[in-house]
């Protein structure tokens, strides 16, 4: 026995990526999809007559308006700002090709989901965990959030598909930086996206990596006594490489000796370090291959 779809006359396709998103999503944000998705004809009324669509979709015109929000910021639903003049235009078949359009990062501000007071106001009763993420928030930043505050944590939760842990440590580590903007913190956010720092842990781990070269670039600072003066990208890559990369300490940068032995298949080279350089260093003819015959 296998089971299938009945369609009826009207068959809508949305993306595969909202199936993620139904997890967050009220009974209301669920019925006006559907509604919409076999009535297509009610979509050109939301903005002319969004009582009626209300109406046939079961639900007030403020519970519209925030389903239709939320599946903005999902990528069911997108505005479509032509007129009808200008949507003639460009469904005029081409005289000849064009070359296709580079795909751009995703821009801060503009993309998200954008909720009015009325929609934020149902959707943070409907939702209670995004009116627990909201207090979350507001108490490691320390301040109660506008309508503008609150429209960018739940954009970075319903447009980006953040989790609310991830919000709150990156609210945390922003914080710890002396950076309480939530502008900055949807700057970093879209940054991190673009980056593939998309989970917790991947999130944990790059604030573990900043936090090591913070301190390694402190330690220099005294070390050499460079006081406040900005380092430059070449010493920025320089202690990234040698923390991170290499995975050592600053040891080498103080005046005792320090000896690092570089196993290869069939050399070994032994050095000793002091204050960032090299005092002695010898290079011999055994290495991991030979280890390995013995």
């Amino acid at each position: 026995m296998s089971i299938r779809f009945r369609y009826g006359s009207q068959v809508s396709v949305i993306p595969a990526s909202v199936a993620g998103k139904l997890d967050r999503a009220t009974k209301k944000d669920i019925k006006v999809l559907i509604t919409l998705g076999t009535s297509p004809e009610l979509l050109s009324k939301c903005e002319s007559d969004p009582a009626a669509v209300a109406q046939t979709c079961g639900c007030t015109e403020a519970e519209l308006g925030s389903a239709l929000a939320f599946w903005r910021g999902a990528g069911a639903l997108e505005l479509d700002d032509q007129s009808p003049e200008e949507e003639a235009a460009v469904n005029q078949p081409e005289q000849k090709p064009e070359a296709p359009e580079k795909k751009t990062k995703l821009q801060r501000a503009d993309e998200l989901p954008k909720y009015t007071t009325n929609e934020l106001t149902v959707l943070l009763e409907e939702r209670k965990e995004a009116s627990q993420l909201i207090n979350e928030c507001q108490n490691v930043v320390g301040k109660i959030f506008n309508t503008q505050e609150i429209n960018i944590v739940l954009g970075l939760e319903d447009y980006l598909g953040l989790d609310g842990s991830y919000i709150l440590t990156l609210c945390d580590h922003c914080v710890s930086m002396g950076k309480k903007s939530l502008r900055y913190i949807e700057k970093k956010a879209f940054g991190l996206y673009d980056e593939g720092i998309t989970t917790v842990e991947a999130l944990t781990e790059y604030i573990e990596k900043m936090n090591m070269l913070a301190s390694a670039e402190g330690q220099i600072r005294v070390l050499f006594g460079m006081k406040d003066r900005e380092l430059t990208t070449k010493e920025k890559k320089f202690i990234e490489k040698w923390i991170i990369t290499f995975g050592s300490g600053l040891d080498v940068m103080n005046a005792s000796g320090v000896m690092v032995v570089n196993i290869g298949a069939d050399t070994t080279e032994i050095s000793v370090m002091s204050l960032g350089g090299i005092v002695l260093s010898k290079l011999v003819t055994t290495g991991g291959n030979k280890f390995d015959e013995q």
